[in-house]
């Protein structure tokens, strides 16, 4: 299968040669590098090893994510056991524990909010934090003072939302271990203080992590909106009672979910997971005494899911179903302890609801993950769920223009032109499709709001220049392909053009000398121009590249200079 988000990978893994070995020096890089993503060297080091094994085979890229995610679901399988044996050992039987730990890991591991965590490359982040941070979790409960902290120093050097470890584990020392009180007032006890000193190391590396990565939160290879104190505290409040709800019923999953363009009309969403999430804090803190393993599950959720919120907004998303891979572990844990209590009364019930349940979650698992066989087929889902959304609409259509069906991407585009009136990619996008069409006037009339848009940009400018050579105003397009060279001399299209443009008015020389650059830069531009292929891109996070007029589509080179 296509990997979907193709822009995405290629920048992080396929154009990207930095991570490509473990000298010093790419090492280094893996140190100190937020391309593209959070800072992440244990997962770089990672993907150079796949390469040094497999090169750019995509298949190999995405099998360790496959592999990472089994093994945090054993994982899981094994923390939740050590965990209902502190909580439920006294009353509930051995079998039924069994059964309760591997409902725990099923629900982890089949869940389809796991999907996009698994099946995209660029999130081997996720899976290999997670199997570290569960390895870390499951040497804690087992005593293994030493290898613990260790193993959670490799899970924040994955990814630094390894951070919710030290919560987990507060929240496991009051309930099921009741090694400190739940009530924070009476920490100060000698025998909670102990306890807490135990935990201090992994605080340290938490805060070492956390402060590394916020120095590089924002970066320009991963911009960031910024949003107001009250945006971003609404918008947090939203993923609390939304992650909490896809947990219980997982509708309407998508790659991407946006933020609100306008936040006012957006309140009563945001409003009402926010109370979803105000009504759990409420009745967790209410039966504290009744049910200690609600609050301690929901503050450990809460804690998890801190640095993937909106405080620390690390892109142009609401929320993301990837984020909820470590902050929903408790909820696993809490559907283990269920499934053991009903698994001592019922054996046979317990044993058919858990069986329904994994049966329900592996189908709801496979239908999600077509949704990533390949571009369109994301995109698509992501506009049915969202069709006000600007980047589903804007990368379904680049994805359609890269497989040749300008005119299935003409509505999109004008959608994306209608959400973001300032979209100059997507008018240059429309363009070339109203080009084919035969619009050149609307073609045209686009090229130029694009320009107006961002002034210099050379997609816009390049395309304009081919309409207005069609048009025969030739010295107005070689005024525009000189001013495009100028300012982007590695723009091998653009002198192409303007090389065949120079031939035409009799400068040879000048006009072969352009020839002869463009194809050094591009040497796809030196075969026949019916074999040559629009460049193809995308992008998650970010507009699309324009995808330009075929070279050259509006003039065709003299037969004496067809191959420079």
């Amino acid at each position: 299968a296509k990997s979907a988000t193709s822009a995405a990978i290629s920048r992080s893994v396929v154009f990207n040669a930095a991570y490509r070995g473990f000298t010093p020096g790419h090492l280094r890089w893996m140190l100190a590098s937020d391309y593209y993503g959070p800072w992440q060297p244990l997962s770089w080091l990672s993907y150079a090893v796949d390469h040094a094994f497999w090169g750019l085979a995509a298949p190999a890229f995405r099998r360790p994510n496959l592999v990472l995610h089994a093994a945090a679901a054993a994982l899981a399988a094994l923390c939740a056991r050590r965990l209902l044996d502190a909580a439920l050992a006294a009353r509930v039987p051995e079998r039924a524990r069994a059964l309760g730990a591997l409902a725990a890991a099923l629900f982890f591991a089949l869940h389809p909010l796991r999907v996009e965590s698994v099946v995209w490359i660029t999130e081997r982040r996720d899976v290999l934090s997670g199997a570290l941070l569960l390895a870390s979790l499951l040497a804690r409960l087992d005593g293994r003072r030493l290898l613990a902290p260790a193993l959670f120093a490799g899970a924040l050097l994955a990814k630094g939302t390894a951070v919710a470890l030290p919560f987990f584990l507060l929240a496991v020392e009051a309930y099921p271990l009741r090694h400190i009180p739940a009530d924070p007032r009476r920490w100060a006890q000698a025998g909670a203080r102990a306890v807490l000193r135990g935990l201090a190391p992994y605080f340290a590396l938490a805060a070492a992590a956390g402060v590394m990565n916020l120095s590089l939160l924002g970066g320009e290879s991963l911009p960031a909106p910024v949003l107001g104190l009250g945006a971003a505290l609404a918008a947090a409040a939203h993923g609390a009672g939304f992650y909490c709800l896809k947990t219980l019923w997982p509708s309407g999953l998508s790659p991407y979910y946006g933020l609100p363009r306008d936040w006012f009309a957006a309140a009563p969403r945001l409003a009402a997971h926010a109370a979803l999430a105000a009504a759990v804090t409420v009745a967790a803190w209410a039966g504290r005494r009744r049910a200690p393993w609600a609050l301690a599950a929901w503050l450990a959720y809460l804690a998890a899911l801190a640095p993937v919120s909106s405080l620390f907004q690390s892109g142009a998303q609401l929320a993301a179903d990837r984020y909820s891979y470590l902050p929903c572990l408790p909820f696993a844990f809490l559907v283990g302890g269920a499934a053991a209590v009903l698994a001592a009364r019922r054996p046979r019930a317990a044993a058919g609801l858990v069986s329904l349940l994994a049966v329900f979650l592996a189908l709801a698992t496979a239908r999600q993950s077509g949704f990533w066989r390949d571009d369109i087929r994301l995109w698509s889902r992501a506009v049915a769920v969202e069709p006000d959304a600007y980047l589903p609409r804007s990368n379904l259509a680049a994805a359609l223009l890269a497989a040749g069906e300008g005119e299935a991407a003409a509505p999109h585009l004008e959608a994306a032109v209608r959400i973001e009136p300032r979209d100059a990619s997507a008018r240059v996008n429309l363009g070339t499709v109203l080009a084919k069409r035969g619009d050149f006037a609307g073609a045209e009339r686009l090229m130029r709001e694009a320009l107006s848009l961002r002034p210099g940009d050379s997609a816009a400018a390049v395309n304009l220049a081919g309409l207005r050579a069609r048009a025969g105003d030739v010295k107005s397009a070689s005024r525009l392909l000189e001013g495009v060279v100028a300012r982007d001399p590695a723009f091998a299209a653009a002198r192409f053009n303007l090389g065949i443009l120079l031939l035409r008015r009799g400068r040879k020389d000048d006009g072969l000398a352009q020839l002869r650059e463009a194809v050094r830069l591009d040497s796809s531009l030196a075969r026949n121009p019916s074999e040559r292929k629009a460049p193809r891109r995308s992008s998650r996070t970010a507009p699309p590249h324009p995808i330009f007029l075929r070279w050259p589509l509006w003039l065709s080179p003299p037969r004496r200079h067809s191959s420079p």
